[in-house]
């Protein structure tokens, strides 16, 4: 029971930052779309705080979640797991900790990019720009998310290592 629990919330965590990526992607579109300064503003607001918040949610629930799958006594055994039976989940572990790295210089991109909106209200070209460099670097970090995402899914049998 309690295996089950962390399971899901490892899965939903995931969801939620899958959600949090969508919400990305069609604020980044109504963000290209946008031709008033003042909704510029605001929709790039609202899509690094999705951004923002997936991230934490979803990093949040999956270590979590991670560490209790793998210290319970229920379920699949993980725990220090041999890398020769379980290349797809060293993989996914070697993403996740790029991602957390990723992560963490994403938030404190965003932070900086409020904080120069804030000071410079009236420069369109430049807010536009100083986003595109935070958006595409978030891209990245969900698109490395989607692969971990899939790896989790499916398990691939990957050639051992040697």
């Amino acid at each position: 029971m309690l295996y089950e629990l962390f399971r899901w919330i490892h899965i939903i965590s995931y969801l939620l930052w899958l959600c949090a990526f969508g919400g990305s992607l069609a604020y980044g579109i109504r963000i290209y779309l946008a031709e008033d300064l003042s909704d510029l503003c605001n929709l790039i607001h609202i899509e690094r705080l999705v951004t923002k918040w997936g991230h934490i949610l979803g990093v949040g629930g999956i270590i979590v979640s991670g560490w209790m799958l793998s210290v319970i006594s229920q379920g699949p055994q993980w725990g220090w797991f041999d890398i020769q039976l379980y290349p797809w989940l060293a993989l996914k572990q070697l993403l996740f900790l790029i991602i957390l790295i990723l992560i963490t210089i994403d938030l404190l991109r965003s932070k900086v990019l409020a904080q120069w909106m804030r000071a410079n209200k009236n420069g369109q070209v430049g807010i536009v720009k100083k986003w595109k460099g935070a958006y595409r670097f978030s891209f990245t970090v969900y698109l490395l998310v989607v692969i971990s995402t899939l790896l989790g899914w499916f398990k691939p049998g990957l050639t051992t290592f040697g």
